[in-house]
């Protein structure tokens, strides 16, 4: 009994020794790497060019295109095309010799919404 007594006190001074060595002091808050307001910059959805956040020159300014606000008529989101594939029924074209012919490629058109086309 006194010899399994010891053992557990050996082992709860080296669970006590690790416990100190990786405790922590304090907890601060995180440094972040922090840039110059200038070179946090992006390409903009709303005027096409790179700038930094919230230095849009779109921003109050009317689109030429829409009359929708904050944004430019190049990227007016009424400008998206839709592209679709039609496919049109191959006729059916007999040659001298009698051998039928559908060799003719489909047909694909550009559909343009909210215009005048």
């Amino acid at each position: 009994i006194c010899r399994a007594f010891e053992v557990s006190k050996f082992n709860a001074c080296l669970i006590d020794k690790e416990s100190k060595a990786e405790s922590i002091d304090a907890i601060g808050p995180r440094k972040m790497d922090r840039r110059p307001p200038g070179q946090h910059t992006f390409q903009c959805n709303k005027c096409g060019y790179r700038h930094a956040m919230r230095a849009c020159p779109a921003f109050n300014k009317n689109c030429a295109k829409c009359r929708e606000p904050h944004h430019f008529a190049k990227c007016c989101p009424k400008n998206v095309t839709h592209n679709l594939d039609i496919e049109v029924a191959e006729e059916e074209e007999e040659d001298p010799n009698n051998i039928v012919s559908t060799e003719e490629p489909a047909n694909i058109s550009t559909l343009y919404t909210n215009d005048l086309y």
